[in-house]
């Protein structure tokens, strides 16, 4: 085992990058990872040699949690996924609103077909899921909330870092360009960028690379802990984020478990949660839980 020392500055290093210190102090803090476990009691108390070491060296403890979301946690807030049996793709073609040959051949059904989605989201408000999963952020805990959806209602529940996997709606770049900006109202052809570019909806589309991938899967990798919520888990490359997570404990909540064999492989030696309800029944219960596994470890630093 390496000693405490050398555990505590390799989690200072790793962790200069979130400029976490104490406030004023311009200090990084050091991430006390749950390798360092073994140095505390059983029972949330710290030994006496654990709190000389822990006010020494002023280590907080800091729990990465990490939530990825899907359709599900939108959808009990009235908003209509697409892959549902009710769902958009019932009623449009992918080839004719959501691919980069459907954009070129015809922008004005695209723009028509998102414009709608976005004036849903408009409509739409947080529900106790996305309540539940702004509420984990506060001391000793880093929380990135990695979505499926294009909506906003992360957002607006208070989460202040947000990875949106597929696009956001309330956003809108010029074609062939990243440059986001916000999207006031409908986009309508002729409504172009500085360079005279055609914007159009930041979204995802079939058949493109999905940009925040890569960041998704570090962040994914760096988890102590991740909750999953209202997502089936079939869609990749997305869905690689849980099967790729470290994380030692997984809360899943869905009506049902994901039929995933792939992940459910890779979770097999890991300690899993799963809540079979609702996004804004099952999310509520996970965050307590978590709540408490994090709050265990924090005092553990006291």
């Amino acid at each position: 085992m390496p000693g405490r020392a050398d555990l505590v500055e390799s989690r200072m290093r790793e962790n200069r990058t979130y400029g976490l210190g104490r406030e004023g102090s311009g200090r990084p803090l050091p991430y006390l990872h749950p390798t360092l476990a073994p140095y505390f009691s059983a029972g949330c108390s710290a030994d006496q040699e654990a709190r000389w070491f822990v006010a020494r060296h002023e280590v907080y403890i800091i729990m990465k949690i990490v939530v990825f979301t899907g359709a599900g946690i939108s959808r009990e807030s009235g908003l209509r996924t697409f892959r549902d049996g009710d769902g958009l793709w019932e009623e449009y073609r992918i080839e004719d609103v959501c691919t980069t040959d459907a954009w070129n051949r015809r922008p004005n059904v695209v723009l028509d077909f998102y414009n709608a989605r976005r004036r849903d989201v408009r409509a739409a408000q947080p529900n106790a899921a996305h309540m539940a999963i702004a509420s984990l952020e506060g001391p000793g805990r880093i929380v990135r909330v990695i979505t499926q959806n294009i909506d906003d209602l992360h957002e607006r529940a208070g989460s202040s870092d947000v990875l949106h996997l597929h696009g956001l709606i309330t956003k809108m770049h010029g074609s062939g360009d990243d440059e986001l900006v916000d999207c006031p109202g409908d986009i309508q052809i002729g409504d172009v960028d500085r360079l005279s570019r055609q914007y159009r909806p930041h979204v995802v589309f079939f058949g493109e690379a999905v940009p925040n991938m890569a960041i998704a899967l570090q962040t994914a990798w760096e988890a102590d802990i991740m909750l999953v919520v209202g997502s089936t888990l079939a869609v990749y490359p997305a869905a690689s984020v849980v099967e790729e997570t470290h994380a030692e404990r997984l809360w899943i909540v869905d009506p049902e478990f994901p039929d995933n064999l792939s992940i459910k492989r890779r979770w097999a030696r890991r300690q899993v949660e799963y809540i079979g309800k609702p996004a804004t029944q099952g999310t509520p219960q996970a965050v307590q839980e978590i709540l408490g596994v994090a709050g265990c470890a924090s005092r553990a630093a006291h």
